[in-house]
């Protein structure tokens, strides 16, 4: 049975946030994003016919926001590509931090910002989809495991909306081993996922 328009809402459409974010990172443009991502999902609905029902929705609409990119870029290879070092976020905020330590940390995020900036665009977008990855599926479940904690976990005893599971054990990234882009990492990093 070939797949429908309301399976394309109901597999797709979820993803246009993570869709929007790949784009705007791509572009470094709201207004190029925006249009990488009407076009992504035209074509998407254009080729939803060879869509595995099986298959993850969200891997597949970014594979075709990537690619639709490229296209673009094909087409508008600009100056709207450069990434200004003025307009990145400072995070040092120079009251805690003497006159040094704020001049070393901001070149050593220029030298950062060049080396990334002077990388390919393809081995650009394999570091922002592993730390993509790692945020998602590392960081963020471990905020909510620790906020659990905090609120279930008082002295040591599972609180009854736990139902006694080893909601510890079963929450934790390490037992989870959810990875969008699983080909990114070593067997290594695999390995101790979430540690």
């Amino acid at each position: 049975m070939p797949p429908t328009v309301d399976l394309f809402e109901k597999m797709l459409l979820p993803h246009l946030g993570a869709a929007y974010n790949l784009a705007r990172w791509l572009t470094h443009n709201a207004h190029d994003a925006e249009d990488v991502v009407q076009e992504s999902y035209l074509k998407a609905l254009r080729s939803f016919h060879t869509f595995r029902v099986e298959a993850d929705g969200r891997a597949w609409l970014l594979k075709v926001v990537r690619n639709t990119f490229y296209t673009w870029l094909q087409r508008n290879r600009d100056h709207r590509l450069s990434t200004n070092l003025a307009d990145e976020p400072q995070y040092a905020d120079g009251a805690s931090l003497d006159p040094e330590a704020v001049l070393i940390k901001a070149a050593s995020l220029e030298s950062v910002h060049k080396a990334l900036k002077d990388l390919p665009l393809e081995y650009r977008e394999v570091l922002v989809l592993r730390e993509f990855d790692h945020l998602y599926n590392i960081k963020w479940p471990m905020v909510h495991l620790n906020t659990a904690k905090h609120y279930l976990d008082k002295k040591g005893e599972n609180k009854e909306a736990t139902g006694g599971s080893e909601w510890k054990k079963y929450l934790h990234p390490q037992f989870q081993q959810r990875k969008f882009f699983p080909m990114l990492w070593t067997d290594n990093e695999i390995n101790n996922w979430g540690k």
